[in-house]
Formats: C-alpha cells, structure tokens, sequence
C-alpha cells in the first residue's frame, strides 16, 4: 500500500470496505457529518460496493453538503433521479430523497416530491413524518399535526410528540 502498487491497494480496499461503508453510515446517522459519510461512501464505491443503497446515501449526502455552486447538489438529484428510474419500486430511495430535500429545508420541494410520488402520509409512518415536517415549514400547521397524529399512532416516538407540540404551539393552541 505504502509504495501504491495497485494490486496491494484493491486487494485492501476489498477487505475493508466494509468497515469504510460502516464508517460512512456512523459519520452520516450518528455524526450528521455528510461531506465525511460522503467520503467513505465514496472509497467503498470504488472498492466495489456498489449496491443502490450506497449510491442513495452518496445522493443524499451530495445534496446536504453542496451550497457554494450548486454542482455536487446537481449531481445529487440526478443520482436520485436516476435511482428512482432504475427502481421505480423502491419506496425508500423516494424517501432518501425526500428527507435530503427537507434537510435543506425546502419544504416546497418535499411537498412537491411526495405528491410526485403519489403517497399520502397515512400509508406509513416515516412518510407521515415526512409530511408533518415539510407542513410545519410552510406554517400549514393543522395540516402537520393530522400527519403527525397519523405518525405518533403508528411509530409512537418522543420525536414525533415534540413535533405535535410545536404544530399546536404555532397554531397558537397552547392547552
């Protein structure tokens, strides 16, 4: 590895790329840290990994660290868009993409996508969430609190009781 002879260094990448996708979902899920969970997604990538769920996480992460010139932040959304097209099916890479957008806090767009998608918050949870939270960000609150309503019956969190009261406490209903 040290003096670069090709083979050495693929043949350590296969025996670690593991350990680096692991690394890229701790930096992403636990640290919030994209521009580092891109990085091992990145490595692992090119050792091999080459699954679609690598590829969503590289997506996202390109669209929450690019806000200088916009370009890792196209590249991004033509990645998702070219996920969804090779997994139309795929509900999870819709919501990756979904989540990333709300991360921006482009709660037009997350809106936008999700009707895109032809969902409703009440076929699941997260999407339930999903709704709530892009509702709040455009100051639809009642609209957020019956999603999250929907969320809290399904996957009751204390997340999602601290999101209700936030929508009630913008209503201006404060009992």
């Amino acid at each position: 590895i040290i003096i670069g002879d090709k083979y050495h260094l693929q043949q350590f990448g296969a025996v670690y790329k593991s350990e680096l996708f692991s690394a890229g979902e701790y930096w992403y899920n636990k640290k919030k840290d994209f521009e580092k969970a891109l990085w091992a997604y990145n490595i692992a990538h090119n050792f091999g990994q080459k699954s679609y769920y690598i590829r969503m996480r590289m997506a996202s992460c390109k669209i929450r660290t690019d806000s200088v010139d916009r370009k890792v932040f196209k590249q991004g959304v033509s990645e998702f868009q070219s996920l969804i097209k090779e997994y139309p099916n795929e509900i999870g890479i819709k919501t990756s993409f979904v989540d990333a957008t709300l991360y921006r806090h482009d709660y037009k767009g997350a809106l936008n996508q999700l009707e895109q998608y032809g969902v409703s918050y009440s076929e699941d949870h997260w999407i339930a969430g999903q709704f709530g939270r892009a509702y709040i960000g455009i100051n639809e609150y009642q609209k957020a609190i019956n999603a999250f309503t929907f969320q809290l019956r399904e996957s009751p969190d204390h997340f999602v009781y601290e999101q209700i009261a936030r929508a009630y406490h913008r209503l201006g209903d404060t009992r």
